[in-house]
């Protein structure tokens, strides 16, 4: 009838996010959607719709508006230095827990398990 994809989203989507916005779901990176959308998408010439087709959220119909290309390698590499000062505070803070409560334990000893007491020793001077 001559509706924009915008208008009809807006009038019709589920998304709480996206409807209201007109189905807007602005620049997407690979490994961002479930598979059958990202499929979807990377089928999709700019500007052509896909669909209906469905997903675990429900029935979708798209459209490509753009692409483009972006250098990631500094993402990635931010992402790794903070993944690996994460490990590292992750393993210093679990082992200063694990001592804590090695410290704070109170085992006792009952039954055949039980060592004999120790004999008393003499408080040195």
């Amino acid at each position: 009838n001559g509706a924009s994809f915008s208008a009809l989203a807006k009038e019709y989507s589920d998304d709480p996010v996206s409807g209201s916005d007109g189905g807007n779901l602005g620049w997407v990176s690979p490994g961002q959607m479930v598979p059958a959308f990202e499929q979807a998408m990377l089928n999709a010439d700019i500007g052509e719709f896909q669909g209906p087709f469905r997903s675990q959220f429900g029935w979708h119909i798209l459209q490509v508006q753009e692409r483009r290309q972006k250098d990631i390698s500094g993402d990635v590499r931010d992402a790794e230095a903070r993944q690996a000062i994460y490990r590292r505070k992750f393993e210093t803070e679990l082992q200063n827990w694990l001592q804590e409560i090695r410290d704070e334990a109170f085992i006792e000893f009952k039954g055949e398990y039980a060592k004999d007491e120790p004999a008393e020793q003499e408080p040195v001077s």
